[in-house]
C-alpha cells in the first residue's frame, strides 16, 4: 500500500508540475504590457497605445500624468478606447470622462506624477487592435506636460486549467500519506532460520555424537583390554599355579607308594 501511495504521488506531481509548466508557458508568451510613447498635451487629442490584444483575454487601459492630474483635467479630458479596423476605421469601444470619481482614484508617485486605470475588461470578445486615446472638451491644461498610456492585457486561467493545480495538492497529500504510511518489515524466508539453527545444532550434535562414540569407544576398549588381560593374567597365573601343584602332588604320591611297597 506504502509503494502504490508514494507512486501516486510521483505521478500526480509530474502531470501537475509538467501540465502547470505549459499553462504558465502558454499564459507568458500570450500576455501583453504596451506602453506608449510619452505625448505632448495636444487640444486635438492624442492617441496615447495602441496594442494588438486577442479574444478571451483580460485588459487593464492605465494612463499616466506628469502633472498628477493635478487641475484642468476634471471635466475636461475624456477617454476613447477603439477596435482599429483598417478597412472599416475605427469603431468605438467606450468612452470615459475624466470626473470626480476617477480623479479620485489617481496614485501619485513621491515625484508627482499620478496614474489612473481607465478602462478594463474581464474578456475581450474580439482579437486584434485596440487603441486609448485622449480627448478634450475643453482647452487642455497649460505646460509641458508629457501624458503616456499604457495596455496590459493577459489570458485568465480557465476551469480547465486549474486541473495543474488540483493534481499538484493532490499529489502533495498522497506523498504526505505514503511517507507516513508504515514501512513493511523485511522478512526473509521462513526455512532460512530453520536451516541455519538445523545445520547448527545438527553440526554440534554430529560433533558431539562422534565424540561421544569415540571417547565411548576409546574408554571401552581400554577398560576391556586391560579388564581381559587383568582377568586373563589371574586366571592364568590360578590356573597354571593349580595345575602345577596337582601335577607336583599326583607325581609324588606315587612314588611314595613305590617306595613303601617295596620295603
Amino acid at each position: 500500500m506504502r509503494r502504490l501511495l508514494l507512486t501516486s504521488s510521483l505521478l500526480a506531481l509530474a502531470l501537475g508540475l509538467s501540465f502547470g509548466f505549459a499553462l504558465v508557458t502558454d499564459r507568458a508568451t500570450a500576455e501583453r504590457d504596451v506602453y506608449g510613447m510619452p505625448r505632448a498635451l495636444d487640444a486635438e487629442g492624442s492617441r496615447l497605445a495602441l496594442a494588438s490584444l486577442e479574444e478571451g483575454q483580460a485588459l487593464v487601459l492605465e494612463v499616466c500624468a506628469e502633472d498628477g492630474f493635478a487641475s484642468g483635467w476634471v471635466d475636461a479630458a475624456r477617454f476613447e478606447v477603439y477596435f482599429v479596423d483598417p478597412g472599416a476605421g475605427d469603431d468605438l469601444v467606450t468612452r470615459v470622462p475624466f470626473d470626480e470619481a476617477l480623479a479620485g482614484r489617481v496614485l501619485r508617485d513621491p515625484d508627482g506624477t499620478g496614474c489612473v486605470v481607465v478602462a478594463s475588461a474581464n474578456a475581450l470578445g474580439v482579437t486584434g487592435e485596440y487603441a486609448l486615446d485622449l480627448r478634450w472638451a475643453d482647452a487642455p491644461p497649460s505646460g509641458d506636460i508629457l501624458v503616456r498610456g499604457r495596455a496590459l492585457a493577459w489570458s485568465p486561467l480557465a476551469p480547465l486549467d486549474r486541473t495543474s493545480v488540483w493534481l499538484v495538492l493532490l499529489g502533495a497529500v498522497l506523498l504526505v500519506v505514503g511517507l507516513s504510511w508504515p514501512a513493511p518489515r523485511r522478512v526473509g524466508p521462513a526455512w532460512a532460520g530453520l536451516g541455519d539453527s538445523d545445520s547448527g545444532s545438527g553440526s554440534g550434535s554430529d560433533l558431539g555424537s562422534d565424540s561421544g562414540l569415540d571417547s565411548g569407544l576409546g574408554s571401552g576398549l581400554d577398560s576391556g583390554l586391560g579388564s581381559g588381560l587383568d582377568s586373563g593374567l589371574d586366571s592364568g597365573l590360578d590356573s597354571g599355579l593349580d595345575s602345577g601343584l596337582d601335577s607336583g602332588s599326583g607325581s609324588d604320591a606315587p612314588r611314595g607308594h613305590a617306595h613303601a611297597h617295596a620295603h
